[in-house]
């Protein structure tokens, strides 16, 4: 029993996965909370959110956080980023469970006992009971493991892990039952008809050919337009406010005080390092002893083939002699001393290889086989001949493996090749030095073309490595603490901040529209605790206290806020100013283009190398681009269909550049007698869209509240 529970444990955290995001697990942990902190109550004032006037308290949310953790991770530790990415997941879930909740009961949708033990045990099991008492050992779905575990559980606690995991299963199961009830409501109403079945079927087999010309908006200078003035990026974002439409937020500026290690933190490591190399070179006590006792490295002192020394040895060992050390030298945060302190024998060979392999087709007869057997002795000439190899592999190659890696197959060690390959393992051990090994080698998989890098060796170094890490101490990070401190102490608003980190030389940065659910500031990671601050405490002008971020110590100040709604220009300024800049470049290259005639490819020379002419050979309506390079391109594509072959286009505006379409033929798409199975596709386009449609229209038309930074 107990590996059963295992198994359904393991296989809970994969499903959940898939739950979330189909938005079932939305629903299934209603009855898991006591009704005196359900989502209804209202005994805590504590409210994270409201969902419709539904109040959600933090105590709530935070042990629906706490559930999804324990069945996601098991109880392993988490960073900060799947810490946030839980509490969005567990927000949503909550939402959907309130707004479709309240549809089920306006509905009267429910799952009765006999449809639950039915979906459990019966004749109709759901795809969740499916897949949590899969039979290890053959893969399907076995009753008598949901038989057996049922059982047990009748014998279990209430209050025990077993028990309320089943009822998380028991409510996932209701919960998806409803939403397919709730679905089919929908479903049942999608229609296709006969007119919209024939403009898809239009739409997606007529066909035109055509040549286009695209000319970018890169290609005219800035210098050929008039600069964008306050008063046009104004009206563009009057004209286009769909676009514009920003979250609430809030700026500030903030000092980094970095947490490094001084100069005397520094001397403490060199001078310990600077012992161990005279112990080293003195050679009193073994070589092992001297790193276990210094080194923070896993493994001090290590026996391994030349493949696996640190890089530094590799490119010295040549001319290394026994008793040889490196360092002290620093390497990023840590420095490190190493010593050549043997030479050993391996049991066995290794050797470093790449290949070039012709794969037998499945079914091949003997005359294929000899073909594919000349093709590859072809190549083998060429690569003895001194054509580049990795050429060869990306040209030839069957592997896919190594095919971009110029057919490596990095160190081998003698006896570790498959049977089926025995003859590549000859050829490879048998081979002297470095090269191609003059010969084609037939295996079970095919032909094998093999490259030598490096000669066969038996030989094993042993080292000793020796790591200190250069890390601030106490002192110092007292200090510098110290330091932000004072800052702190002596700024009260956005100009004495300004002033004393100038007079300081510290650098001031900017942090612009931060969101209330942003998970940190730009520019320190995992700040989250800045933006607590910035909308529960702060308000323009406040200086904040000093926050400890591991690495650094920040103060900040804020400095504005805006509401929700349309953007000002300065929150979209270099998104509006290049969308402002491109209608006027559009007017440029139309007045350019006024009055002159000719092929497209002489109206690109007008515009230098960024103009270009292609031909698109298969272009249909519903398709959202004419050609790769010119992006979404929709009104192309219309107008492409509007002409007849031969005829040409007006130059047309899009997102990216100017396009000029002349079409050379049309294949309208030929008549059908019965348009049943485009409407099924339609139909099936239409179903596969609703779940998540429904979500949106939803939300869209609820009125929620989130207060989660207020806690979070």
């Amino acid at each position: 029993m107990a590996g059963i529970i295992n198994t359904l444990r393991q296989r809970m955290a994969t499903l959940l996965l898939v739950v979330i995001g189909l938005a079932l697990l939305a629903f299934i942990l209603t009855d898991l909370f006591n009704q005196q902190t359900g989502i209804f109550g209202s005994g805590n004032e504590r409210i994270v959110g409201t969902v419709n006037g539904n109040e959600i308290s933090v105590d709530e949310f935070t042990a629906q956080v706490d559930q999804l953790e324990q069945l996601q991770y098991g109880g392993m530790g988490l960073n900060e980023a799947q810490r946030y990415a839980l509490r969005n997941t567990a927000w949503q879930s909550m939402i959907n469970r309130v707004l479709f909740n309240e549809q089920f009961e306006d509905l009267g949708i429910s799952v009765t006992e006999a449809e639950l033990k039915d979906a459990v045990q019966g004749q109709n099991i759901s795809p969740e009971i499916r897949q949590y008492f899969t039979n290890p050992q053959t893969g399907e779905f076995d009753k008598a493991f949901i038989q057996q575990y049922l059982r047990e559980l009748g014998n279990a606690d209430i209050n025990s892990a077993q028990y309320q995991q089943w009822l998380m299963i028991e409510n996932q199961i209701k919960s998806g039952r409803q939403r397919v009830k709730y679905d089919n409501f929908f479903v049942g109403a999608a229609y296709a008809s006969t007119a919209e079945a024939k403009n898809y079927y239009k739409n997606n087999n007529s066909v035109v050919e055509a040549n286009y010309l695209y000319i970018p908006y890169i290609a005219i200078d800035d210098s050929q337009i008039d600069q964008p003035t306050d008063s046009e990026l104004q009206a563009y974002i009057d004209e286009n406010e769909e676009l514009f439409q920003v979250d609430a937020a809030r700026s500030l500026k903030y000092v980094s005080f970095d947490v490094a290690p001084s100069a005397k933190d520094s001397a403490a490591v060199n001078e310990i390092m600077n012992k161990a190399l005279a112990e080293l070179e003195a050679g009193n006590s073994p070589d092992s002893v001297i790193a276990a006792a210094t080194s923070e490295s896993p493994n001090p002192y290590a026996t391994v083939r030349y493949h696996e020394l640190p890089q530094e040895l590799q490119d010295t060992i040549p001319g290394l002699r026994v008793g040889g050390i490196i360092g002290p030298f620093q390497r990023g945060n840590t420095m490190v001393i190493y010593k050549f302190s043997n030479i050993a024998e391996d049991t066995a060979y290794s050797v470093k290889a790449s290949h070039i392999l012709f794969e037998k087709k499945t079914g091949a007869d003997s005359v294929q086989n000899d073909e594919l057997k000349a093709k590859a002795e072809s190549v083998l000439a060429q690569a003895l001949n001194g054509d580049n190899f990795a050429s060869l592999v990306a040209a030839n190659s069957d592997d896919a493996s190594s095919r971009n890696t110029g057919g490596q197959l990095g160190w081998i060690k003698e006896g570790a090749i498959q049977d089926q390959l025995k003859p590549f393992s000859d050829a490879l051990f048998t081979f002297s030095g470095k090269g191609i090994v003059p010969k084609v080698i037939e295996t079970d998989l095919g032909y094998h073309i093999i490259k030598v890098d490096e000669s066969k060796t038996k030989t094993l170094y042993k080292f000793a490595n020796i790591t200190k890490e250069l890390v601030p101490s106490k002192q110092t990070y007292n200090n510098i603490y110290r330091d932000a401190a004072r800052f702190q102490a002596e700024v009260t608003d956005v100009s004495s901040f300004e002033a004393k980190a100038d007079e300081l030389g510290k650098s001031v940065f900017d942090a612009d529209e931060v969101l209330a659910q942003s998970r940190s500031v730009m520019g320190i990671p995992n700040s989250r605790g800045l933006v607590t601050w910035l909308y529960n405490e702060a308000s323009t002008g406040k200086v904040s206290d000093v926050f400890d971020f591991e690495t650094r110590f920040v103060i900040a100040v804020m400095t504005g806020e805006r509401g929700a709604g349309v953007a000002r220009v300065k929150d979209v300024q270099n998104l509006v100013t290049e969308k402002v800049k491109n209608q006027k470049k559009a007017a440029k290259i139309k007045e350019m283009l006024a009055g002159k005639s000719g092929s497209l490819e002489e109206l690109a020379k007008i515009f230098g190398s960024d103009a270009e002419v292609n031909t698109t050979a298969d272009l249909k309506l519903s398709s959202n681009s004419i050609g790769t390079t010119v992006g979404l391109s929709p009104n192309s594509v219309g107008v492409a269909f509007g002409l007849a072959p031969g005829k040409r286009s007006n130059p047309i505006e899009e997102d990216r550049g100017i396009v000029i379409v002349e079409v050379t033929n049309k294949s309208e798409a030929p008549e059908i007698a019965d348009y049943t199975a485009v409407k099924n596709e339609i139909l099936q386009i239409k179903r596969s869209q609703l779940a998540n449609d429904l979500n949106v229209v939803l939300e869209e038309s609820a009125d929620i509240e989130d207060l989660r930074y207020k806690f979070f």
